[in-house]
């Protein structure tokens, strides 16, 4: 009778492992089906499977594995395809907080890419920064035969950088991935210009005017010699040469650049083209650093009328370049209602201006109502740009879920170890 006890335990695990073991084949056959599915852009369906495959994983208590990772993962990347951005990313995070980061999982680079372009897509941008940090430091090492997947992540990191105000770092992460790009000419012509246009004018915000020169010389021989320009970036490298030469006070060889991106852009979608009224506000901002305050005006007010019926985000932008030229002019009256007019925009259109920008508006606001002996308006605008600058000046919030050295990661990169 002593052998019943072993032989019940050894049935009964036996049909533990079976139930597992079915368990196991029905989550595996829902991820094979969702990922059918995913392939067909049927994304609603795929994501409900991999939510079922999910539900049976859960309940899997032998040889689990990585099976909830994986239809966390599969579901985000669903989602994602169908542009739910915020379920997206809760499903990877979800996957994420499953994960052991400390391992080099096949799926590892998927994922901190995945949570990279999401924490982007829903504007955590700290976040984003500290996965790409991530997914660069991964490339490195195992990106040894191809590296070009590692230039596109430096890429995304570089506008990541510079978008957390570290444009120093996102300068070398640009010139590395420029570097890399490089070696694959002419078959990634498209890539290394797009690239080099970034570059050109960061380094140009560092005051590395020769380095810029270069590279957006480099950009505009590639796309003067490319046969199809239906979809060239010509006119984005004329423009910027024209604002790097402006910056540099070189504005005799601005003025062309300006010029030739006009005609080329009207060429290509008409006078009354948003991109068309953002060339002639850069020209008539470089027409007022060279002193020619009478075509500067004129520019500015023909940028300003096609902004105006675009409605378009740098309409503020543009009304504070003419406000600047008319009080160039001494005209202080009318500077005043036009910058007046720019406050009204940025109000009611949700305008890209950069806080310099704003803070140079600002000033030049000020200045024009302590002409008119407005000194308390002027005051109290003065203080509003003096704020912002004193917020530019401030170290960017440290990212919420890394502690990394940018140094180390560009350069020598380790797996990061710590999370707050």
């Amino acid at each position: 009778m002593i052998w019943i006890v072993p032989l019940l335990s050894l049935c009964a695990l036996s049909c533990y492992w079976l139930w597992n073991e079915k368990l196991r084949r029905e989550c595996d056959a829902k991820l094979a089906d969702g990922a059918v599915l995913l392939v067909a852009a049927k994304y609603r369906q795929a994501v409900t499977l991999f939510e079922e495959a999910f539900a049976l994983s859960s309940r899997i208590t032998m040889g689990q594995g990585d099976r909830p990772i994986y239809c966390a993962l599969h579901s985000a990347e669903a989602l994602a395809q169908a542009g739910q951005k915020a379920s997206a990313y809760q499903a990877a995070m979800a996957a994420y907080m499953m994960a052991d980061r400390r391992a080099q999982a096949d799926y590892t680079l998927r994922l901190h890419t995945l949570m990279a372009d999401l924490s982007e897509e829903n504007n955590f941008l700290y976040r984003a920064l500290g996965m790409r940090q991530i997914v660069v430091a991964l490339l490195r090492k195992t990106a040894v035969n191809n590296r070009l997947p590692l230039a596109v992540q430096l890429a995304k990191l570089g506008t990541a950088l510079a978008n957390a105000g570290l444009p120093e770092h996102a300068e070398k992460a640009l010139h590395e991935a420029a570097e890399i790009t490089s070696d694959h000419l002419p078959q990634e012509n498209k890539t290394y210009t797009s690239l080099l246009v970034q570059l050109g004018p960061l380094q140009c915000k560092l005051g590395q005017y020769q380095p810029a020169e270069m590279a957006l010389q480099k950009a505009l021989e590639i796309e003067r010699t490319q046969e199809d320009k239906s979809d060239s970036p010509l006119v984005q490298v004329l423009g910027e040469l024209g604002n790097l030469y402006c910056n540099w006070g070189r504005y005799e060889e601005a003025f062309p650049n300006f010029e030739e991106a006009y005609r080329l852009q009207v060429r290509n979608s008409g006078p009354s083209d948003a991109r068309v009224g953002l060339i002639l506000a850069s020209y008539a901002n470089c027409l007022r650093a060279a002193g020619r305050l009478e075509p500067a005006e004129d520019a500015a007010a023909r940028a300003v009328k096609v902004l105006e019926m675009n409605q378009h985000p740098a309409l503020a932008n543009g009304l504070g370049t003419l406000g600047a030229v008319i009080a160039a002019e001494g005209d202080y009256s009318r500077a005043v209602e036009v910058f007046e007019k720019a406050d009204a925009a940025s109000s009611a259109i949700d305008c890209s201006i950069t806080p310099l920008d704003a803070a140079e508006r600002l000033d030049n606001h000020a200045s024009a109502l302590e002409h008119l002996s407005r000194a308390l308006e002027a005051e109290h605008l003065r203080s509003g740009a003096a704020a912002i600058r004193s917020s530019l000046a401030a170290a960017p919030p440290a990212d919420d879920l890394f502690t990394a050295d940018l140094e180390e990661l560009l350069q020598t990169p380790e797996w990061p170890r710590g999370r707050k």
